[in-house]
């Protein structure tokens, strides 16, 4: 049966309910609100975080903040009280927190404010989680991830949604043009690939608020990247299947794909304060071991950028230019210290060229031959090497000691 939304959106508004939101002041989080505020589907929203936030704007003036200490969250139960619906967008990373940081913040913290939800009455909690997220799994990331979403369904809320995006786009407003047009043109690479890859941080919040609108599927309720992609496309007067791509949980680890390059960005929220792990919003921006599995396991077939042969995944194409090929891709990003826009133009300028490995290895940095807009544009159709951003890839040790 299909429903119109607006019809939806009004139903659950004349239910008079209240939500609150754990990590708002991150980059999923924020988009979150602004599409909460939006579609004023809540009669009260209250933001839960480490900090008071300011806004400019009188859409927001009657936000409700509670201001608590995750350290001591017991002493803050009340913040908890009376909410309806929440959404979790709070976490951090290894890399920013340290290991014991990390488990702290994205399992202990959010486990503590789920548990004073579920006290304080709330009947619907929504975690966003990540791709891959598995109890069992031998790398900390992603246990520490199944290992919360498992001890939270252990609560017994009424309704509990999981969320497991894959790598998150973030849409910044740009000063350069070229950033600008930059967006445009991944903007239009994502829309093909985002299903299996990656996903903008709006579409996340928009699945988020929409699935809040439609009946619980039966228990538990784990909605991967194709299901997150497909519900953030329902807005206005756009139809919802009441058969959403909800995936129940499994030994198995449900894959959607290595992350497209665009940004990488924190899906969560605060910052840090001395006395506690850092909060952020960057879970794509965690272990790079965790990341480079991710992108082997696809093992999608990828042509090399200097020749027809075709390698198994990303680390192989990279490892077989520098043996074959006698250049090292990290080496030439790090040399002309690339951002996103120019890793996007060197592969692109590379295959539509078909230019030799040997003619990149004495360029000088003011005269890069990819420099032209044009080479935004993809020149292999949903080429995985443009799903790996340089801001991982330059993080990566000499492809000579690989």
């Amino acid at each position: 049966m299909l429903e119109d939304v607006k019809t939806l959106e009004e139903n659950f508004r004349q239910q008079n309910k209240s939500c609150f939101i754990l990590g708002a002041s991150g980059e999923t989080g924020m988009v979150l609100l602004q599409e909460l505020l939006e579609r004023n589907i809540f009669s009260k929203i209250t933001l839960i975080g480490r900090r008071r936030l300011s806004f400019q704007d009188k859409a927001y003036e009657n936000l409700v903040q509670e201001v608590v200490d995750f350290e001591k969250l017991d002493d803050y139960a009340a913040a908890f009280q009376g909410h309806d619906v929440g959404y979790c967008c709070l976490g951090t990373t290894r890399a920013k927190a340290g290991a014991d940081g990390f488990v702290r913040v994205d399992h202990d913290y959010v486990l503590k404010s789920a548990e004073l939800a579920k006290a304080g009455g709330c009947s619907h909690f929504q975690l966003e989680s990540s791709r891959g997220a598995d109890k069992s799994s031998s790398f900390l990331y992603l246990k520490v991830k199944g290992q919360v979403e498992a001890d939270i369904e252990a609560l017994g809320f009424d309704r509990f949604t999981v969320y497991r995006p894959g790598v998150l786009l973030v849409d910044r407003k740009e000063s350069r043009p070229s950033e600008w047009l930059a967006r445009k043109a991944l903007g239009a690479f994502s829309a093909v690939c985002s299903t299996s890859m990656a996903i903008s941080i709006q579409t996340v919040a928009k699945a988020m608020v929409s699935n809040t609108l439609l009946q619980p599927p039966p228990p538990p309720e784990i909605l991967e990247n194709n299901a997150i992609v497909n519900l953030g496309k329902m807005t206005g007067k756009s139809a919802i299947s009441e058969s959403v791509d909800v995936k129940k949980r499994h030994p198995e680890v449900h894959r959607n794909g290595s992350g497209i390059m665009a940004e990488y960005s924190d899906a969560h929220g605060d910052e840090a304060a001395e006395e506690m792990p850092e909060l952020s919003d960057d879970d794509d921006d965690g272990d790079d071991e965790e990341q480079w599995q991710w992108m082997e396991e696809d093992r999608q077939p990828i042509m090399c950028l200097f020749c027809d042969r075709l390698l198994s995944c990303v680390s192989s194409v990279l490892q077989h230019c520098t043996a074959a090929h006698q250049l090292s891709v990290v080496d030439v990003i790090r040399k002309h210290n690339l951002d996103d826009y120019g890793y996007i133009k060197m592969i692109n300028f590379i295959r539509s060229t078909k230019c030799s490995a040997a003619s990149l290895t004495s360029l000088s940095d003011a005269a890069l031959p990819w420099q032209s807009e044009d080479f935004l544009r993809p020149a292999l159709q949903d080429d995985p090497l443009l799903q790996t951003g340089q801001h991982f890839l330059s993080h990566l040790p000499s492809l000579h000691h690989i």
